[in-house]
């Protein structure tokens, strides 16, 4: 059963992915930190603990273990 907490973390992605935008504003480059207790691969099923989720401007840049992500 996928928990509360990782279902917000997927619509978050989903929407930071989405680039939802109201009218024609320009995003700022700006990098953001989501710091992920679980992130579920889709692909392979795999549940991966202590996660953090880069986000540069609209789109992930990348997803990986919060150790070795710098702030």
């Amino acid at each position: 059963m996928i928990s509360k907490r990782l279902l917000a973390l997927v619509c978050l992605a989903m929407a930071v992915q989405c680039g939802v935008q109201a009218g024609a504003q320009q995003v700022e480059k700006t990098r953001t930190l989501v710091r992920a207790g679980h992130v579920l691969d889709v692909r392979t099923g795999k549940l991966a603990d202590a996660e953090t989720i880069v986000v540069v401007g609209d789109s992930i840049q990348s997803i990986g273990p919060t150790a070795s992500v710098q702030a």
